[in-house]
């Protein structure tokens, strides 16, 4: 609840951020709808990516324009179906504080087996702020780039799928084993169409690469031994989010 609170304040407060600079005649607002493909890495070889999730991101976005061709931007989103899905080659316990349907998926050493795959659905609220580059054109297509891209990110509801041998639940409430605070940082290119005095139209495509970890590191892995004995230790690997964002803007 605590948690939720603290999403929808920071939410308001960006969006009347928005709005008071878009006043002043120095920055456009927008809003965007952004579908998004993100997937999940580690720096562990024996976890690996597997898939693609397709969600959303709705928000707004202010432009303030230092001079013709470059602007500070910031904005807000509501990530919806962001995440990614892992493959844990080495079974174990890595849910180990969630509120799962059945208790037996984290209880003991090894509750999950070798090959077992784990999806994340998350909902987020993404705050990016970067530096936007503008080249100007005699048509009514202007091209940009924005690079850096840092977004930070604050994790609302989280949902996880479990699929492996004999096991297949979905809508599992994960979120005591995903970390609630997320950054990244990425880059962009486009272009905007000028429809009227007063609106602009701005389609681009970005990408971004998690830096933070964002599977806490409370769990442990079990591998078994051709000898019949098992060797127990920590799950630390960090878990990043990436995606590639498809974004559409209308700047009014």
């Amino acid at each position: 609840m605590v948690k939720n609170k603290k999403f929808y304040a920071v939410l308001v407060g960006m969006l009347l951020t928005s709005i008071v600079l878009a006043q002043t005649g120095e920055t456009v607002f927008g809003v965007q709808l952004s579908p998004t493909f993100g997937w999940m890495k580690t720096n562990d070889n024996q976890i690996n990516s597997n898939g693609v999730k397709v969600g959303i991101r709705l928000g707004g976005v202010g432009e303030y324009y230092i001079s013709d061709w470059m602007a500070l931007t910031a904005g807000f989103g509501f990530g919806f179906s962001q995440g990614g899905a892992l493959l844990h080659r080495i079974g174990g316990n890595f849910l180990p504080n969630s509120d799962l349907s059945d208790d037996n998926l984290n209880r003991g050493e090894k509750p999950l087996p070798d090959d077992v795959d784990i999806t994340y659905t998350l909902h987020m609220l993404d705050i990016p702020l970067s530096a936007k580059y503008v080249v100007r054109t005699n048509s009514d297509f202007d091209f940009f780039a924005e690079f850096p891209v840092l977004t930070f990110s604050l994790v609302g509801q989280s949902r996880g799928a479990i699929q492996a041998t004999g096991i297949d639940v979905k809508g599992e409430n994960i979120g005591k084993d995903v970390n609630a605070v997320n950054f990244s940082w990425g880059f962009g290119l486009g272009m905007e169409r000028l429809l009227d005095n007063s609106s602009i139209l701005h389609g681009g495509i970005f990408f971004q690469n998690g830096l933070a970890d964002l599977t806490r590191d409370e769990a442990i892995k079990v591998e078994d031994l051709d000898d019949g004995t098992r060797t127990t230790s920590i799950e630390n690997s960090r878990g990043t989010l990436n995606a590639i964002i498809l974004k559409f803007a209308l700047f009014f």
